[in-house]
């Protein structure tokens, strides 16, 4: 329900640099205007637009990726299921930067969510658990703004293109990069759904960014790791 393509504009240009690839900025329907599942449908048809006509985008239809972080994050994940349920377009590899793959307090068995997995100091105790570790937290649906913006009905929660972790499949998925911040709620999301993907036969290699907070590939010329994750994403796609 928020965010414009403006924010990941210099990260995409620099990936496209580095990695010598073509890289799309998809500007997909926010909520509430548009809820569930305008935005994951702007995503999933454009992905299959270019596939589909990759020749005329000078492109490889082989390697062809997705990747997102945050909200985009879980729509690079609802992208690739889907691309699985229809049969196409063919995704190569999918990265996922601390996405949200499950809502509210949905969760299955295994998955859990705690304060205690942190290690927080003393000092920092009040910002990182008030704030930093908001995002992610399990909470009732009723009770969670933005999610009521996005989804019209409560029982979408447990659909796997809102909520991925709750996928019944993750074999056959598109090799996976999942990246994780220290200390952000989503991170305990995104180390979990690593461990889905591997176990599933999934080509996974997950990433946590020390001392990192929510967003920071956003701060990219400000914080190393920003540019340091877009080398890790244009050397990944050069070896497609």
């Amino acid at each position: 329900m928020g965010g414009a393509v403006y924010t990941v504009e210099n990260v995409c240009k620099l990936i496209a640099e580095l990695a010598d690839a073509v890289v799309f900025n998809v500007d997909y329907s926010l909520a509430p205007e548009k809820p569930f599942p305008n935005g994951l449908n702007d995503n999933y048809y454009a992905v299959k637009h270019v596939y589909d006509h990759a020749e005329a985008y000078g492109i490889d239809p082989e390697k062809i990726s997705v990747a997102g972080d945050s909200a985009g994050g879980n729509y690079a994940a609802a992208v690739c299921l889907k691309a699985k349920d229809e049969g196409t377009p063919k995704i190569a590899m999918q990265v996922l930067i601390y996405p949200a793959v499950t809502m509210a307090d949905v969760k299955v068995e295994g998955y859990e969510w705690s304060e205690d997995f942190y290690e927080i100091s003393e000092d920092h105790k009040d910002i990182i658990k008030n704030g930093l570790l908001s995002l992610g937290k399990p909470s009732k649906a009723e009770k969670n703004l933005f999610l009521g913006a996005y989804i019209t009905n409560k029982s979408d929660i447990y659909n796997p293109y809102v909520s991925p972790m709750l996928a019944k499949s993750h074999a056959g998925l598109p090799k996976a990069i999942l990246v994780g911040a220290e200390f952000d709620g989503l991170r305990i999301h995104t180390e979990f759904y690593a461990k889905q993907l591997q176990e599933s036969g999934v080509d996974t290699t997950c990433i946590r960014y020390k001392g990192m907070t929510h967003a920071f590939i956003d701060k990219l010329g400000h914080v190393p790791q920003a540019e340091d994750l877009c080398i890790e994403i244009a050397n990944a796609i050069r070896k497609l």
